[in-house]
């Protein structure tokens, strides 16, 4: 055992705990467990005098086994990928004119894949198929993009013959599009997607662009990109521009839009120039600078909100420590002793018990107070010679009617008028009429719920008169609680800052909830002792010791069976009188045991082995004795549900309800960070690029 402060922590607690952390830790590696990971996106993007764009890109990837490998449980690997690729110069939401014969082409006569599985190349053993050719995929369909679109052809690739998708893989796929540059009155655009799904987050992706070489001067090349949080972009020289990016998450998207002058282009198509008034390099520019601001906007706020909510959360956090440390600390009182060899205070069992549990009654609490009642004479056992292992065991409990009651206290008073004039007959009570008392009628069963709340309520207001708790705490929460207000106003301020300058604010509003959660928890679940209730609990807590103890002090001499007695009604509220009586039967002798003097402890009273988890016989019916109230009581309730139920069926009859479901609609903005026409960070939002497409495994 390893003792932290008053609290005692056992081998068994240590191992619970890490048993817990040991299945949260698989919890939290079967959320967060990828089957597929990308590790390296590579495009080498070549522009030609006639504005077509070639491609040579490269996947490196991971495709792992199922999560419960590491059982020896296999699940079959995934077999196929797809590479989409999307040619429509023109989304649904365009922003600029357009015409209906500036469209890009994709060159079936320059298509190929190459896929390395562990660095080795095994092209001449897989299959391939296109889309463009009718092929079909391994369940027999055509292989199509995913949504199928006729401006998008699919690369499709089957492992099976290799052991299917599991291991280390790199695809490389080449391909063409003509026609994807378009000529502008007096400045040439290339705006492309090249990625917008994947099946997984792309760690590391580079993208190099090779312009003709043209150009003359730096200043005549624009780039900007968009789509990608952790995106940049820069360019090299005249003819080389360079994209990069880091964790491209799996529905993001790679867009760039660069914009060179018309001579590097001197052979494009001239279906792939459009000439009109509403767009030139002055509003393309423009419209791109307002992207710029408007995410230079958002990132300012964003800091300036993740420093508000930093600062909401230490003013939390420095409240905390500061209520802590001043009102929510244990008295320091007077040391006491490992051990107390005799009976702290004059309090009753069921006193301690809701001192020493903070608050807490338990059914011991009853069993303790009959104990304690029969110890000083209140209550005699008759017929106690009866064989108590029994199943059926029963004998009679006798009210002294001699004795005065008058200095009883009130949760004594109630148990006697309980027990033997609700339950017995004023003088008497058997003690399987106590067990069976709620077992059959409703009306006796809550008669004994109850009788039982009523004996909780009687303890409470006992120990509200005596300086167990402090007082004063309730008052410090609840001024503590009133900083909750902070948060809850520094939320909603984040989400309408966040609306207006289209800043992420979810890290902020988790981080301040998530704070503020702990805050009321912490500071609603405080409580205390008086320092008078302090010193008694560390007391009571010293005696406990002595009780677990006592049986390996061997100078120890046993006290007279009468004081036994009296402390077994304590071990009982403390849970221990089982640990208790193996002790004292090892040191008693068994005609110590018979004295007549003794009130109740004879050989056959507590519970043999086979039944230790009793504490007494008495135990035993006061435990039976609430189940079987509270089952009935539950039992009963059951009934009347379904009695009502079956009313309401037979008057309304069956029908039918009618359901309408609506498809939620989800937004999502492209994160950025620096900007520049030239070099820098990705922009928000989106240039309305061409293209799309992406990769898919199954």
């Amino acid at each position: 055992m390893i003792t932290i402060g008053n609290k005692v922590v056992t081998w068994r607690n240590i191992k619970q705990l890490i048993g817990i952390l040991i299945i949260l830790f698989i919890l939290f590696w079967a959320i967060f467990y990828k089957s597929i990971t990308i590790e390296n996106y590579t495009a080498d993007v070549t522009l030609d005098v006639e504005g077509n764009m070639h491609v040579i890109e490269q996947w490196d990837m991971t495709y792992y086994d199922s999560f419960f490998s590491f059982l020896g449980v296999h699940s079959d690997p995934m077999k196929v990928r797809f590479r989409d690729i999307g040619f429509n110069k023109y989304p649904e939401d365009y922003n600029f004119p357009q015409s209906a014969s500036n469209i890009a082409i994709f060159d079936e006569s320059v298509t190929g894949v190459n896929v390395l599985k562990n660095g080795v190349d095994m092209t001449d053993s897989i299959r391939v198929g296109y889309s463009y050719q009718n092929d079909r995929d391994e369940l027999g369909q055509l292989i199509t993009c995913e949504p199928a679109s006729s401006d998008c052809e699919s690369i499709f690739v089957d492992t099976t013959n290799i052991g299917g998708l599991l291991g280390n893989y790199t695809f490389i796929y080449e391909y063409s599009i003509l026609g994807a540059v378009t000529q502008y009155s007096d400045v040439s655009e290339l705006n492309w997607v090249l990625l917008n799904y994947a099946e997984a987050k792309i760690k590391h992706g580079e993208v190099i662009l090779h312009l003709p070489n043209a150009s003359s001067d730096l200043s005549d090349l624009y780039i900007w990109g968009h789509g990608i949080a952790n995106g940049y972009v820069n360019i090299e020289n005249t003819d080389l521009v360079k994209i990069t990016f880091k964790n491209m998450k799996a529905d993001d998207f790679l867009e760039f839009r660069l914009l060179a002058p018309n001579v590097l282009f001197p052979l494009i198509d001239s279906n792939n120039i459009l000439i009109n008034d509403d767009v030139n390099l002055d509003l393309i520019y423009n419209y791109e600078n307002e992207l710029v601001i408007l995410t230079n906007q958002s990132i300012t706020s964003a800091i300036i909100l993740f420093a508000s909510s930093v600062a909401v959360v230490l003013i939390m956090l420095g409240t905390l420590v500061y209520y802590n440390k001043k009102y929510f600390q244990i008295f320091k009182t007077e040391e006491v002793g490992e051990y107390l060899r005799e009976l702290p205070s004059d309090h009753s069992p069921a006193e301690v018990g809701y001192l020493y549990r903070f608050k807490k009654t338990k059914t011991e609490d009853i069993t303790a107070t009959l104990l304690d009642l029969i110890n000083r004479d209140y209550i005699k056992i008759s017929n106690s010679k009866v064989n108590m292992i029994s199943e059926n065991a029963s004998y009679d409990l006798e009210l002294n009617t001699e004795k005065s009651r008058d200095n009883l206290k009130e949760h004594e008073k109630h148990l006697i008028e309980w027990f033997f004039k609700t339950i017995g007959n004023g003088i008497k009570v058997k003690t399987k009429d106590i067990e069976n008392y709620g077992a059959h009628h409703l009306n006796q069963a809550r008669s004994y719920t109850g009788e039982s709340i009523k004996f909780t309520n009687l303890i409470q207001d006992v120990c509200d008169k005596q300086d167990f708790f402090d007082s004063t705490i309730e008052i410090k929460k609840s001024n503590a609680m009133m900083l909750l207000t902070l948060p809850f106003i520094a939320v909603f301020s984040i989400i309408i800052m966040g609306i207006i300058f289209y800043a992420s604010v979810y890290l902020d509003i988790l981080m301040i909830i998530g704070v503020s959660v702990y805050y009321g928890y912490y500071v609603s679940t405080r409580k205390r002792r008086s320092k008078n209730g302090q010193l008694l609990y560390k007391k009571w807590y010293a005696f406990k010791h002595f009780l677990e103890d006592f049986g390996s002090f061997e100078d120890y001499p046993i006290p007279s069976i009468e004081i036994w007695e009296h402390y077994l009604a304590y071990a009982t509220v403390f849970g221990i009188a089982d640990k208790v009586m193996d002790q004292l039967k090892v040191r008693i002798e068994k005609e110590q045991i018979n004295l007549e003097n003794s009130k109740f402890f004879h050989e056959y009273y507590y519970m043999d082995s086979r039944r230790s988890y009793h504490t007494t016989n008495l135990n035993h019916v006061v435990k039976k004795a609430k189940d079987r109230s509270n089952y009935r009581m539950s039992q009963a309730l059951s009934n009347a549900r379904t009695s009502s139920a079956l009313s309401s069926f037979r008057s309304t009859g069956s029908s039918r309800s009618a359901f309408s479901s609506r498809p939620s609609s989800f937004g999502r903005s492209g994160g950025s960070s620096g900007r520049s026409s030239r070099g820098g960070g990705f922009s928000g939002g989106s240039s309305r690029g061409g293209g799309h497409g992406g990769g898919r495994s199954r």
